[in-house]
């Protein structure tokens, strides 16, 4: 629909608060194009909340947490921030070194429920930023 200059997208769980996670998409876009965007992108939650994420996403967001997993884990700051939060969390050293696999098993089912379960009218908040004038 050449609604957006670029796109992102990120998910911020409630480690702290339960219940006040976000999940997040922002985009550019041309003024005259605001309104469009943000009906295309309640659809495209209605969307995903209903049908979830194909087989092909999922292969893709696999690899990619993979990837990213594979050079987090390469890092001593890594280490450092997890380790700093293993008890407050109520994790193990195995919880860290088992991540890998474990988004492996997730399947695009659950993602879906995950989403369906969060994304609810009533849980969601818009910001739409214009310019002033002309």
């Amino acid at each position: 629909k050449q609604l957006v200059y670029s796109i992102g997208a990120s998910s911020q769980p409630a480690s702290e608060y339960p219940g006040f996670g976000l999940f997040i998409a922002r985009a550019p876009t041309d003024p005259a194009k605001a309104n469009a965007l943000v009906t295309t992108l309640e659809e495209m939650y209605l969307a995903f909340a209903k049908d979830g994420p194909t087989d092909d996403e999922m292969a893709v967001a696999k690899k990619q947490i993979a990837n990213q997993l594979d050079q987090l884990m390469k890092d001593p700051e890594f280490w450092q921030s997890r380790l700093a939060i293993l008890d407050y969390r109520g994790l193990s050293l195995d919880d860290l070194t088992d991540a890998p696999a474990a988004y492996q098993r997730y399947t695009a089912e659950e993602v879906r429920e995950a989403f369906a379960r969060y994304s609810r009218s009533g849980t969601r908040f818009r910001f739409v930023i214009l310019p002033q004038g002309p």
